[in-house]
């Protein structure tokens, strides 16, 4: 169920966008059609995304670059805040579009003699881990870098502007509001209309140099969702929520449309568990959109892992192997009808 307004104006054909089914606002995709299926079918127009860094910050950086290259695919307005990097570093990582389905990582050389399995799940169907497979999301290949000549087609702003500079908030709202007041981005003005795509990384990081940052960043998120909301644009922030109080990241997620948290591996943790030998990490849904509508979208499962493979970031189902153990065997031993069974447990 939706609500909409009588008379409202139509969605405009803005490329890269399509009208939700549910509430007929725009929606984009986040690059990664997983991201996408968990949101509700993309990213609405007007919201703000905010992944929780993992420990060590190596793999919510892709995020970002999935999220930069499916703009530049479309021709939309980048804003590119650097924090921990800079933001042409950050530009010059996209991963290049590919051609037709996901790319495949290389298959693994079948034994001449095939592994049986047990005769009890013979009947029993392939588990299926995808999620997101009718998305609107393009593909990307992290083996194959954008070519600048796609980069240079799209508007791009950056924040800060030289290396060294200091990051204020203050300075980067005054900044994001000139390209949100902009007539192809605001709903307010006529015209052609473009979408905005806003990528901050790192936001709330010890390198914000304001006075009172917590109080800061509280005001920032509150003007930039304020004014989202009168533009055509999107914002997808990277948070170290690790080194966030409690109560600061109940803030932040107050704040935020949606919230997602990675919790990464490490190598004895994967080699410990071997469900998660495959996967680097946990993906965790700590809040989901609801905007123009009464609930939000309900995900296929809560039980995410993700998996950094040569070519693509993947966003899985996680599921356990079946447990068998030894004890099936010995309890099989201990009934079975031989022998060599003592007629303490079994007496004909």
């Amino acid at each position: 169920m939706s609500f909409q307004k009588v008379g409202a104006s139509k969605v405009p054909f803005i490329e890269g966008t399509q009208a939700s089914v549910r509430s007929q606002q725009l929606l984009t995709s986040t690059g990664i059609g997983a991201l996408d299926a968990l949101l509700g079918g993309g990213l609405p127009a007007g919201a703000i995304v905010a992944i929780e860094e993992d420990a060590g910050n190596a793999y919510a950086p892709y995020f970002l670059r999935y999220f930069l290259a499916e703009g530049c695919v479309h021709k939309q307005s980048l804003f590119v805040v650097g924090s921990r990097s800079e933001a042409k570093d950050i530009l010059s990582n996209l991963p290049a579009a590919s051609e037709g389905s996901a790319p495949e990582e290389p298959a693994v050389a079948a034994d001449v003699d095939q592994m049986k399995i047990a005769w009890r799940y013979e009947t029993v169907g392939k588990v299926q881990s995808t999620i997101g497979r009718n998305t609107q999301a393009q593909n990307f290949d992290l083996a194959t870098k954008m070519g600048p000549e796609v980069i240079d087609r799209c508007q791009v702003s950056t924040y800060p502007d030289g290396q060294g500079s200091s990051l204020s908030y203050e300075q980067l709202f005054e900044k994001l509001l000139t390209s949100l007041k902009t007539d192809c981005h605001s709903k307010v003005s006529s015209g052609k209309k473009n979408l905005l795509r806003i990528a901050i990384e790192s936001i709330g990081s010890p390198l914000w140099v304001d006075d009172d940052g917590m109080s800061k960043l509280v005001k920032f998120l509150l003007l930039l969702k304020t004014f989202l909301r009168q533009s055509y644009a999107v914002a997808l922030l990277t948070v170290p929520s690790l080194a966030m109080d409690e109560k600061a990241a109940h803030k932040v997620h107050r704040y935020c449309d949606a919230v997602f948290r990675l919790e990464s591996f490490s190598d004895t943790d994967r080699q410990a568990v071997g469900a998660f030998a495959d996967a680097h990490g946990l993906f965790h849904i700590v809040k989901l959109p609801a905007l123009h509508v009464v609930s939000s979208a309900l995900p296929e499962s809560v039980d995410l892992c993700f998996k950094l493979k040569r070519r693509r970031l993947a966003i899985e189902i996680l599921h356990l192997p079946p447990a068998i153990g030894e004890e099936t065997d010995d309890l099989t031993k201990q009934f079975s009808c031989s022998t060599n069974i003592s007629k303490s447990k079994i007496d004909f």
